[in-house]
């Protein structure tokens, strides 16, 4: 039998448990876009980056003499470096900056911001994280965990603990009904628990879903604040990147008339640069010194924001549309039932009334009980029969009322409005005309 090639790659293995859903099911493949792809594609970079800066020995590379090539490439390193001279680009280097818009040597910008890459990729990691994070520990107050019978988020670190017969139980011991989720564990609740933890709280799900919908919403503005503090780490030239790359890739095989292209990628990330050090002479004068230095850790910065630059324009276009899916979810109630419907495969709630607050909620006990299709079967049968059951006992309230406004006059009472209001009602259960005596 042919090996593994998780077993074989420890790493993919990691990467492919990195995106896998793990504990309750909270959040929508939007919200995972954010907080797990961009925070992986983020922790790419940091570590690349990371690696190259402080522990590859030739970072940088100077063209100096052997006595003097350590503290050449320990300054230029830590103090900065600029463009190379306008006139050795393409000359005696093979990277092309316009630098028309420089009056003087003093006007080239230095170009040491990428010894602040790695704080900037961890900044960027905790704003990717920060609305996933908040929805999750402090607005979504464990609601989906608590309608499935006491799972919570921290119940998935501790998966070996239930499959091992911890606390005396066994798999013997399951109650008839119960499921598992994807690490294991058992859910505490039968399927007519569960229903009655639904109809408990289903007074608070279309505030549920509001506030979901603001913390989806607000990873746009996150991918924009990390769009800002690269731009303005970057030299305020992160923004127009990505479209100068696109334009300087497409003008490859196009007739340059004599001119030089400009690499904009050189121009954000050089990979060589000049280097000027002063120091003292025996004389008591300055000795000044212009180095010419290669910066080859940039080859994977220039790459890598162009990378990161695609990510965060195609995630605000892909955040912008679902920001108006989600306002039809919550303003349509009916485009939440049709999306309920696609996935339960069934009529279980087909006579029911359903807010979009309560198609949402159903949304997610559908995706967190997956793995076991019959036990979503019985939770939505005995969800139907609660909700039926409610409806009833209001609709009987609202008979008793309109009966008691009616005391003692002569008129007729019509009920055809309740009854349209809820047919499953008048065609399965005989309506009393008072209100029951167990009420």
């Amino acid at each position: 039998m042919a090996p593994n090639i998780k077993d074989q790659l420890p790493i993919l293995n990691r990467v492919i448990k990195w995106f896998k859903k793990e504990g309750v099911v909270i959040d929508s493949p939007l919200f995972r876009l954010h907080h797990q792809a961009s925070t992986f594609m983020i922790m790419i970079g940091f570590i690349f980056i990371s690696v190259e800066n402080y522990l590859d020995t030739k970072a940088i590379l100077c063209q100096t003499g052997k006595d003097f090539s350590a503290y050449a490439k320990s300054y230029c390193w830590i103090h900065g470096t600029a463009y190379v001279r306008s006139h050795l680009q393409g000359k005696a280097t093979g990277c092309f900056v316009d630098q028309s818009r420089l009056h003087s040597e003093e006007d080239a910008p230095v170009t040491a911001y990428y010894l602040w890459l790695p704080y900037l990729l961890s900044l960027l990691f905790v704003f990717a994280k920060l609305p996933h994070s908040a929805w999750k520990r402090f607005f979504e107050n464990n609601l989906i965990g608590h309608i499935l019978g006491g799972q919570n988020q921290n119940q998935s670190e501790n998966k070996h603990e239930n499959q091992n017969g911890g606390g005396g139980q066994g798999p013997h011991n399951q109650t008839p009904g119960q499921g598992k989720n994807r690490q294991g564990n058992r859910f505490k609740s039968r399927p007519v628990e569960i229903a009655q933890n639904f109809v408990e709280f289903q007074a608070n799900y279309n505030h549920y879903h509001k506030k979901f919908f603001f913390w989806e919403a607000s990873n746009i503005f996150t991918v924009y604040l990390s769009m800002q503090t690269t731009h303005w780490i970057l030299n305020y030239k992160f923004f127009p990147y990505g479209v100068q790359v696109i334009e300087y890739i497409n003008s490859y095989g196009q007739p340059s008339h004599g001119k030089m292209l400009h690499d904009p990628m050189c121009e954000l990330f050089p990979t060589e640069v000049a280097c000027n050090i002063n120091i003292g002479s025996t004389t008591g004068a300055i000795d000044r010194t212009n180095f010419l230095c290669i910066l080859g850790n940039n080859l994977f910065n220039q790459k890598y924001f162009f990378m990161l630059w695609l990510w965060w324009v195609a995630l605000l276009l892909i955040s912008v549309f679902g920001i108006f899916y989600r306002l039809g979810r919550i303003l349509v109630p009916g485009f939440s039932r049709h999306l309920l419907a696609r996935k339960i495969h069934g009529n279980q709630l087909s006579r029911l009334k359903l807010t979009s607050g309560d198609c949402f909620v159903l949304e997610m006990l559908v995706d967190n009980l997956s793995p076991t299709p019959k036990l979503i079967d019985q939770v939505l049968e005995e969800i139907e029969k609660k909700l039926t059951e409610k409806q009833r006992s209001q609709l009987h309230w609202k008979i008793a009322e309109v009966e008691d406004g009616y005391k003692g006059e002569n008129v007729s009472l019509n009920t055809s409005g309740y009854k349209k209001e809820f047919p499953i009602i008048s065609e399965n259960f005989p309506l009393n005309a008072s209100a029951p005596t167990d009420l």
